[in-house]
């Protein structure tokens, strides 16, 4: 009986499910792939290779666990994503089926944030009903950055997931009154495995201790409160402990800024402007804002009017929300706003400090559903003025209409510029024809180490997580007939710089001379321009497929 009331109490996320799971597995083998992608399914397969010779469970768990770890240990990604993927790659026998189970937990994933969002703005906000939810995942369901990130290997789906736990833990456990040890217990442990999601939970320390703990003070002055705290907090360190040693003793966070800083730095703060012009505080802000709010929450493309047209709407839903929650009387939504503030100030603190950049990117999106939740409060706001369902409704049905507009006029172009270019037959039947002594990778481009009938003819010999090499086994060409050799790329055709960087690091199977020394037998050419990223701001990688077959000058 329990469960058919909740069945029932639930079907108003039915459509919401649908439509994440259309959009989040809408040929999720075939958006294209991405060095950060495939830097995923390369550690865990070199994982299971080695381990293939072992058989049973515990051989099978052992092989799940040193993949998972290998994908921690040699990224700056938190563990949990290497070993949902580590989980199901092993199911993988060619290269689309690399990309559909790489990345099948993160579409599950990119389905579960739509469906949390719309509950807990639903729970935050119930007098707006249904309707509330349904914006808030209705928001998330047709942005595109979170469509791209529920389709990669990488796990920055997961990073919005743990914002949105460490929120609801420090709501639900705020208004318990004295926490027992057991609920203490459980409240550090959910937040350690936010943090086994994405580092980035550590901006949010300060809030979640101070909005959990805010009505404890008093009672934490009894030894036995003190003592379940200790204890709580020992178990919490013991939890994390595996990642404890990366945070202080590496520039983890450091490293984490790259080409997401912008192409000419915009998106990282700059001390030495901001004396030169105090101006260039509000000026960063401000405007990092906007592209952020576009880059991470627009169905169309940044820059067009309709992408404008969508960050007003919600820039200026959110300064409503923000209002709202500050005059409200509800004891939960202060404590909302109260971890929000403090949330944010935790945010910036990092981003001042240089460890975190404001951009338009996937190094931001644990933002996006919080930010939807305060665009929820604002239409809360709206509803408190009018006074009126219906009217509500329709400003919320203004607030999705764009929205949804932009996704449905976008949806073919996007998803004809996002899809895979590699072509693994066209691959295979080259090396068929050409039989090329080596085939040569360069910038980033690890695609054909997942085809198997190249890995049945070629030794695979990793120089370097960026570069391959291919030795040939078997059917080597005869003396007298002319010897060829591969390059393929995703991202740019070959040229003089990349036939330097492709020779780099690989040893003895580096050719000698330089590229006029060679004739091009054959070359093909496709790409669509498009970044990994939704917004154009930032730089990093192309969506291409660049094959080159070459042969000595006689």
């Amino acid at each position: 009986m329990k469960i058919r009331n909740l069945l029932r109490r639930s079907l108003w996320l039915l459509p919401l499910l649908l439509l994440a799971g259309f959009t989040r597995f809408h040929e999720l083998a075939w958006h294209f792939s991405h060095v950060d992608d495939f830097l995923v399914a390369e550690r865990i397969q070199d994982m299971y290779a080695r381990k293939q010779a072992e058989t049973g469970l515990i051989a099978t768990l052992d092989a799940w666990n040193e993949a998972g770890y290998r994908v921690f240990a040699t990224s700056t990604y938190a563990p949990f994503g290497g070993y949902a993927s580590a989980a199901f790659v092993w199911l993988a026998k060619d290269y689309r089926d690399t990309l559909f189970w790489g990345r099948f937990p993160n579409a599950l994933a990119g389905i579960l944030l739509v469906l949390l969002t719309a509950v807990l703005a639903r729970v935050l906000f119930p007098q707006l009903g249904a309707w509330g939810g349904w914006l808030a995942g209705g928001w998330m369901l047709f942005s595109w950055e979170n469509i791209i990130y529920s389709q990669q290997m990488t796990p920055y789906a997961y990073s919005q997931l743990a914002g949105l736990l460490v929120l609801g833990l420090s709501l639900g456990f705020a208004g318990r009154g004295r926490l027992s040890f057991r609920a203490q217990l459980w409240l550090w442990l959910g937040f350690a495995f936010a943090f086994y999601q994405t580092y980035q939970v550590i901006a949010l320390f300060p809030a979640f201790v101070w909005v959990s703990y805010r009505g404890q003070w008093q009672a934490l002055r009894r030894p036995q409160q003190l003592k379940w705290l200790g204890f709580a907090l020992l178990v919490f360190i013991g939890a994390i402990h595996p990642l404890i040693k990366r945070l202080l003793f590496s520039d983890l966070m450091g490293r984490g800024i790259n080409w997401n800083a912008g192409l000419h730095q915009e998106f990282v703060f700059n001390w030495a402007m901001f004396s030169d012009n105090p101006w260039y505080f509000v000026e960063f802000w401000t405007l990092n804002t906007w592209h952020v709010v576009q880059g991470l929450l627009g169905s169309a493309p940044p820059g067009t009017s309709l992408a404008a047209l969508q960050a007003a709407l919600l820039l200026a839903c959110a300064a409503l929300g923000a209002g709202y929650l500050f005059t409200s009387r509800s004891a939960v939504l202060r404590r909302y706003l109260l971890w929000t503030g403090l949330a944010a100030m935790g945010w910036a603190l990092f981003v001042l400090a240089g460890r975190f950049s404001y951009s338009p990117t996937r190094h931001s999106m644990l933002w996006s559903p919080l930010f939807i939740l305060l665009v929820v409060a604002g239409i809360a706001q709206l509803a408190s003025w009018l006074r009126s369902c219906r009217i509500s409704a329709a400003v919320l049905l203004v607030l999705l209409v764009p929205h949804g507009w932009g996704f449905i006029a976008y949806y073919a172009q996007e998803r004809l510029q996002r899809q895979d270019a590699f072509q693994p037959g066209r691959l295979t039947a080259l090396v068929e024809t050409y039989q090329p002594q080596t085939v040569y990778t360069y910038y980033w481009s690890q695609q054909p180490t997942f085809v198997q009938t190249l890995a049945q003819r070629y030794e695979i010999r990793d120089t370097h997580f960026v570069r391959r090499e291919a030795l040939p086994v078997i059917h080597p060409p005869q003396p007298r007939q002319p010897l060829y050799y591969l390059f393929f790329s995703h991202r740019t055709p070959l040229d003089a710089a990349a036939w330097n960087y492709a020779m780099q690091g690989v040893g003895a199977q580096a050719l000698p001379g330089q590229l006029a020394d060679y004739k091009i037998v054959y070359t093909y050419a496709y790409t669509t321009g498009a970044e990994i990223e939704y917004s154009p701001l930032t730089q990093n990688g192309h969506n291409g497929c660049y094959i080159t077959v070459i042969s000595p000058r006689e």
